[in-house]
């Protein structure tokens, strides 16, 4: 597999299949799962599951994705729901994210 650098990922948006996602040869891709849905007249994605094969791992795809994913709910005015553990982590280590969360901290 060639060597990827998540400083030049090429992360697509599939709103049908609702991800994120980066495309790898001869693997599942690497993704971020989401959900967009409406808590009363709040805007919410959720974002359900992060999965990057093994052998990527461990070298800031998943930090790129949750970059990513947090950048698509700020442009669209979403309030984000971290189910996924790895996003929910991310945030939790960022304070300025903090009024972008809804649900449980």
């Amino acid at each position: 597999m060639k060597k990827i650098s998540p400083s030049s990922l090429d992360i697509r948006i599939d709103t049908k299949r609702e991800r994120l996602y980066f495309p790898v040869k001869d693997s599942k891709d690497v993704e971020l799962n989401y959900k967009i849905h409406s808590k009363g007249k709040t805007n919410v994605i959720e974002f359900t599951e992060t999965y990057i094969p093994k052998t990527l791992r461990s070298i800031g795809i998943a930090t790129k994705l949750a970059e990513r994913g947090i950048q698509m709910a700020k442009a669209n005015n979403y309030k984000v729901n971290p189910t996924c553990p790895f996003v929910k982590t991310y945030m939790n280590r960022r304070p300025a994210l903090k009024d972008m969360r809804v649900g449980s901290a």
